[in-house]
Formats: C-alpha cells, structure tokens, sequence
C-alpha cells in the first residue's frame, strides 16, 4: 500500500520553528512518515 499524501502548511513569518521541528523529526529513521520538503525559502509579500 502506498504512504497517503498530506499537504501541511506552514505560516512563514510564524511558524517557522514549528516547521523546522516537523523537518527534523522526518529526518529520525523510527519516525513512520516521509516528507517532501516543498516550504517556501523566504517569506512573500502579504499581496501575493
């Protein structure tokens, strides 16, 4: 059976910790899910 896909977002200008946290513990070989890490690198203006 294939791993589900879950999309989780992340507030950048306030969520950055938690999801560094969330990265970190993928990255555990005993933790049972994968991720793709498709986070944004910088904050974008609230416009767009």
């Amino acid at each position: 059976m294939a791993d589900p896909c879950v999309f989780i977002r992340f507030d950048f200008d306030h969520n950055e910790t938690e999801k560094n946290l969330f990265v970190g513990q993928a990255k555990n070989s005993k933790t049972p899910f994968s991720i793709q890490d498709w986070f944004s690198k910088s904050s974008f203006p609230q416009s767009q």
